[in-house]
């Protein structure tokens, strides 16, 4: 049975790291904590989330949010739901994917900082060298 996933019932938006502004959806965060079944290391099944329970945390993100979220803050809350059900194990690999997201979105942010310094791109770069 395909389980029917309301995307955006209280009209939640969230607020991306680049500051953009998206509508909630639902299914995002359900398949975030079903992707990290399958990407941790865990092999008790008791160990992992079903999609009832991140059906279940997911309602409950909505209901302690209204209006703009961040989506920092609907993952630190993920972390936490799934620690309060029972889910340690599965709520530290959620994190550790995490950081792993942002060690890569900085290193990525830092590439392109240099490949515009090497590129002549960087404008105080270019003003610092050059000819007066």
């Amino acid at each position: 049975m395909e389980t029917k996933i309301q995307e955006n019932p209280l009209g939640i938006r969230v607020i991306k790291r680049n500051g953009d502004y998206v509508e909630y959806n639902r299914s995002k965060i359900v398949n975030a904590i079903l992707a990290a079944n399958n990407n941790s290391d865990i092999v008790n099944d008791d160990d992992k989330c079903s999609e009832e329970l991140a059906i279940k945390i997911a309602k409950d993100i909505e209901n302690q949010n209204r209006g703009l979220v961040e989506v920092e803050v609907i993952q630190d809350l993920v972390e936490k739901e799934l620690a309060e059900n029972g889910k340690i194990e599965l709520s530290l690999s959620y994190a550790r994917y995490r950081k792993q997201r942002e060690i890569i979105r900085n290193a990525s942010e830092t590439e392109k900082s240099i490949l515009g310094i090497l590129q002549n791109e960087n404008k105080d770069v270019s003003e610092e060298n050059s000819i007066s």
